[in-house]
């Protein structure tokens, strides 16, 4: 065989040195094996954390508290969601938290689908949130409440403790670790609530109108310890917040809902300026 036969026989397709089925599987078998690794080599070097809304509806009878609303949220990012009162911001986190089951529509998490209806199962994931009215343990200590966090996701007895001392430091609850949560100060509930659900060691954390009640002062002081979570605990921020000011000084994008229905979603500066969203806060004019 001279060299050009012998290249061009080496640079043929494979199937072509035979004709034979088994050799036609094999190729076949292999070329599929090669396209599953490739995609799975793909999918793991962008793998981010990501927290996926896609399609959510929720409806109560005949009211349709949220009309397929879909957006992402990356890790370490702080989104803001933003709306008017009864605009769906809480039904909607409790869509992602799991308190709630969608009419339709589905939740995603660094690529898998969350359970409907679990919010146990949803924390182990990672997805933690707090509540607007605090939702703390009354009767257990500061550091009994954040311990308990941590163990309900696995955490050993010497882990949660170290999660109470590091996240009370942090928040600058030391000097109450042995008082009830039911005898704090209104504010330093809120700052319970979250640490709390950082302890669970969330992807995401969702924050429902944590500054609602507090002076301006303590919500500056609340939004700092906010702005610092992503890089000191790896996780993202979705914050409803009712102060446009908190909104548009911490958030990198903004999602806004008004009756249930996303009418826009960019950069604070976009918001600001954005006809629908100026109508939703604002009203028509009239003419």
């Amino acid at each position: 065989m001279n060299d050009s036969a012998e290249r061009s026989e080496l640079s043929a397709p494979i199937w072509e040195f035979s004709d034979d089925s088994s050799t036609r599987a094999i190729v076949a078998y292999a070329r599929g094996l090669i396209s599953m690794v490739s995609s799975t080599l793909a999918e793991a070097s962008s793998s981010p954390d990501e927290l996926i809304c896609d399609a959510v509806t929720v409806r109560f009878g005949g009211l349709t508290a949220l009309d397929s609303v879909s957006f992402r949220i990356r890790g370490g990012e702080i989104f803001g969601l933003i709306g008017p009162n009864g605009a769906g911001k809480t039904t909607l986190t409790n869509v992602l938290s799991g308190f709630q089951k969608p009419s339709a529509g589905s939740v995603h998490l660094c690529g898998e689908r969350i359970p409907d209806d679990q919010p146990h199962i949803v924390a182990r994931r990672g997805i933690a949130r707090t509540f607007q009215g605090g939702r703390v343990f009354p009767s257990l200590t500061v550091a009994e409440n954040v311990e308990a966090s941590a163990l309900s996701v696995g955490a050993s007895r010497n882990e949660a403790r170290s999660s109470v001392e590091e996240l009370c430091n942090w928040i600058g609850l030391t000097a109450r670790l042995k008082t009830t949560a039911s005898s704090l100060p209104y504010t330093d509930q809120r700052r319970l609530g979250i640490v709390r659900g950082l302890a669970l060691k969330p992807k995401f954390l969702l924050l429902d109108e944590p500054a609602a009640g507090m002076s301006d002062g303590e919500a500056a002081d609340l939004v700092e310890s906010i702005t610092k979570i992503p890089a000191l605990f790896g996780c993202g921020i979705m914050l409803i917040e009712h102060n446009m000011q908190i909104i548009m000084n911490v958030c990198e994008r903004v999602h806004v809902l008004d009756f249930g229905k996303t009418i826009a979603e960019g950069t604070p500066a976009e918001m600001q300026s954005h006809p629908e969203v100026l109508s939703a806060y604002l009203g028509k004019e009239d003419g």
